[in-house]
């Protein structure tokens, strides 16, 4: 799979900030309600903050609506949908081409209740090696969304509740193997060696490939436990059409992740997101599209499809959806 397009800067460079200024990019895709709420609560938590607001060719209006409350510094109109990794990848450009200290990416369905990345720009800034995330609970509950990722036999997931008293805190931080894309905080040292998130992934696990890469560029990832946020969990992915795709990006990226970062564990992995899902469509125990679109997508990985679905991917999506 290619590694990150090189998007032309999309204006001319800004004057340079502050020493130790920190730039936020939020991406937004048809994010209506999210995005505003999500940019307004930095705005109240946090005014100093620098926020790039990327929009990935929504058609809600988002971004005019964003434009219209003065609420971002930069809105990047991608004019099309890049993904998860080619939106973030646009405004993380701007940022690090500015001259950014340090830099976060951060989801447009999460919200802020008090300051949280001025002291994690400092935790960074002092210790240039660490990157972070805040803990993320639900917005509507307060269980626990993410505090902590591990790779377990190759695959990478969320530590569950019932693990974290094994996984220790010092100074209030928690190691992890991989971050969550919902909210990382590095320094543009660490961005500029690391790399962006990889465009070919698109949707799915390039969080976890870039989380293995900066390791692998001897950073330390960790969870800081006295910080959160809250985490909406949008349903704006959610259609039934986009659900299938979701399915798609899964199969695909899941091949891929393997096959790049854990290649023995890809017979196992393949047998149990793959196989299994459709033994039980077969009985009737697992919706047959979600199992269909996982392996239309295994089946792209294998041959090496990159970036967004294919067009004819996406068209089934959309009739299954409607049909």
């Amino acid at each position: 799979m290619p590694g990150a397009t090189p998007y032309p800067d999309p204006m001319p460079p800004a004057a340079p900030p502050a020493a130790g200024a920190v730039a936020v990019v939020v991406l937004n895709w048809n994010g209506g309600t999210d995005t505003l709420r999500c940019l307004r609560s930095l705005r109240a938590q946090e005014p100093d903050l620098h926020l790039i607001v990327v929009d990935n060719g929504s058609t809600d209006g988002s971004a005019d609506d964003v434009e219209a409350e003065g609420l971002a510094d930069e809105v990047i109109r991608a004019g099309e949908n890049l993904g998860y990794a080619g939106g973030n990848n646009l405004g993380l450009r701007r940022a690090l081409t500015d001259g950014y200290d340090v830099v976060a990416v951060l989801n447009n369905d999460t919200y802020l209740e008090r300051p949280v990345f001025g002291p994690l720009a400092s935790a960074v800034g002092q210790d240039p090696e660490l990157v972070l995330s805040p803990i993320i609970r639900y917005a509507d509950n307060d269980g626990i969304w993410f505090e902590g990722g591990v790779i377990d036999a190759g695959y990478p997931r969320h530590v569950q509740p019932e693990e974290l008293p094994r996984w220790q805190v010092v100074d209030n931080r928690r190691d992890a193997d991989v971050l969550s894309g919902c909210c990382i905080v590095a320094t543009a040292a660490t961005w500029r060696d690391v790399g962006v998130f990889d465009d070919g992934l698109f949707l799915l696990f390039e969080d976890s490939d870039w989380s293995l890469r900066a390791r692998a560029a001897g950073r330390r990832l960790a969870v800081a436990t006295d910080l959160e946020i809250r985490h909406a969990v949008s349903g704006s992915i959610r259609s039934p059409r986009t659900a299938r795709l979701i399915a798609f990006y899964f199969g695909r990226n899941l091949i891929w992740f393997s096959r790049h970062h854990f290649p023995q564990s890809l017979p196992r992995l393949a047998r149990q997101w793959l196989g299994r899902p459709a033994g039980r469509a077969v009985l009737g125990r697992e919706p047959c599209d979600d199992v269909f679109f996982r392996w239309l997508g295994a089946l792209s990985g294998l041959v090496g499809q990159s970036g967004i679905a294919p067009r004819w991917v996406q068209r089934l999506a959309r009739i299954r959806s409607t049909g």
